[in-house]
């Protein structure tokens, strides 16, 4: 079962960099790919949209990955056009959680910090709203 889950974005800023992530742009490792899902249980992938070339890649990246993971229930999270994750399995899904929670805290300080101000909430509230979703989402997603 392949699920894959896009939603709108309001907020382009970039997040921590950490070891699983691969940058589109740069030669993908299908082998490294498939290791690091199989160890960490997600991949997380950030790619620039000023490559060109970006999306046909991921497309090609998705259908080998999906044909070789047929037999598991693969999650694509599609977290905004910069982000996405790739889960496998429990493991996967409790780092991707946490990654989630960790761009969800700064917006939410924004938020106050917009409220003492005085300041319009809405993109903040809705963007907000969104991650809490694909929290609500992800939290409740089994992997066989």
């Amino acid at each position: 079962m392949v699920n894959v889950i896009r939603e709108n974005h309001t907020n382009g800023a970039r997040n921590r960099i950490s070891t699983s992530n691969v940058y589109i742009n740069e030669t993908l490792h299908l082998e490294q790919i498939i290791s690091d899902l199989r160890v960490m249980g997600y991949v997380a992938f950030h790619h620039h949209p000023q490559i060109a070339a970006e999306p046909h890649e991921l497309v090609e990246l998705k259908k080998q990955l999906l044909s070789f993971f047929q037999e598991h229930h693969v999650l694509w999270l599609e977290l905004d056009p910069l982000t996405q994750y790739v889960v496998v399995n429990n493991m996967g899904k409790a780092t991707v959680l946490k990654l989630i929670g960790r761009k969800i805290n700064p917006l939410r300080d924004r938020r106050v910090n917009a409220a003492l101000a005085g300041q319009p909430l809405h993109e903040l509230d809705r963007e907000i709203e969104r991650l809490n979703r694909l929290v609500h989402l992800l939290r409740y997603t089994r992997f066989s």
